[in-house]
């Protein structure tokens, strides 16, 4: 398997910005081309800072990427796109977040993705609509993270483990959904009806999620503090 490490060089990105057509006001200083991948994989390594995503159908590479702040590790194998930040731990890692470093990425909405976030995440804005989504895995604990969901093809699955500060999810209308909590949580939202602090496990579906071809199942585990789910 051919791995390469690319370095993150501005110069030959401004051969690239056209391909962002969703936002060619953004200068990108990384890409990656699309090659034959047929589908993609987003791997987020290592106490990730501020991360907003989105997907464009227009895109004609794999991905694209702008780094503010510190530069991170990238590598690219086989359709799978690898940020690595340094790791800090944790007293380190609370000043890294407020001195802002970012990243944006657009990935190729023409191919499905599956995305792995490992090692924490301070926050995460990802706009989902229009991605072909194959599941999400968060690992490693999440400050804060919001993702607006696509209608979904199967049964997609997203997990979230050792722990969320606050989590938003908007599906579509009439979207099948299951959401699994163990640990508890403070504060629990569902399509406006509030249900406050529940402790231990709890799991709550929409009512045609047993019988629903495409459908989402959730599962948050390691506790919580609020997590909002609507359409």
């Amino acid at each position: 398997m051919a791995v390469q490490r690319q370095a993150l060089n501005a110069a030959s990105m401004h051969r690239k910005r056209d391909l962002a057509s969703a936002s060619h006001a953004v200068d990108w200083n990384f890409g990656v081309p699309l090659g034959g991948a047929s589908q993609g994989r987003l791997v987020l390594e290592r106490e990730t800072p501020d991360v907003v995503v989105s997907a464009d159908s227009r895109l004609s590479a794999l991905a694209l990427a702008r780094f503010d702040g510190e530069m991170p590790e990238t590598i690219t194998s086989d359709g799978t796109l690898t940020v690595r930040y340094a790791g800090r731990g944790i007293t380190a890692w609370l000043h890294h977040a407020l001195r802002s470093p970012r990243a944006q990425l657009v990935l190729n909405a023409g191919i499905p993705w599956f995305l792995d976030l490992r090692g924490g995440i301070h926050r995460l804005a990802a706009n989902l609509r229009q991605l072909p989504l194959a599941g999400i895995d968060m690992h490693g604990g999440v400050h804060r993270a919001e993702l607006w969901l696509p209608q979904p093809t199967g049964t997609v699955r997203i997990r979230v483990a050792s722990g969320v500060n606050r989590l938003a999810i908007h599906r579509h209308p009439e979207t099948a959904m299951r959401l699994s909590l163990r640990g508890g949580v403070s504060s629990l939202q569902i399509d406006g009806a509030e249900a406050g602090a529940i402790a231990g496990d709890i799991r709550r579906a929409t009512p045609d999620w047993a019988t629903a071809p495409d459908r989402y199942d959730v599962m948050v585990s390691g506790g919580a503090n609020q997590v909002l789910v609507t359409e």
